[in-house]
């Protein structure tokens, strides 16, 4: 079992090699390190899946977004339209705007619902 110690150390390695803009496939090799340790970290998974894109693995991009859809909706977008799977690509950035127009405009409807109310 992995100390807390040792789980740290390969998290300031990715986030070293960021800062010093390491090549993709380092950033790719070291946020694949942190995950191998702890699978749930969230930024070690974003740095794989925009890693992965820049390397032009768009495959494995989808396999890494379609696991976590919600977080990652523009990335898979990207990797499908990379992919020439453009139906696909437009289908998930319509869905993808449907939710941030929701999000967006809930604060903005009750504020007009109060609005006309008062």
């Amino acid at each position: 079992m992995a100390t807390e110690q040792e789980g740290v150390l390969p998290l300031k390695e990715l986030q070293e090699a960021i800062q010093a803009g390491a090549a993709d496939e380092e950033v790719l090799a070291k946020a694949s390190k942190v995950l191998a340790e702890d699978p749930q970290d969230k930024e070690a998974l974003q740095c794989k899946v925009v890693a992965l894109l820049y390397c032009k693995r768009f495959e494995e991009a989808l396999q890494v977004t379609g696991a976590e859809l919600e977080t990652f909706e523009l990335e898979n977008a990207y990797a499908l339209y990379r992919l020439s799977r453009y139906e696909e690509a437009l289908a998930a950035l319509e869905s993808s705007a449907d939710k941030s127009r929701e999000v967006l405009s809930e604060p903005l409807l009750d504020s007009f619902m109060e609005a006309q109310l008062t």
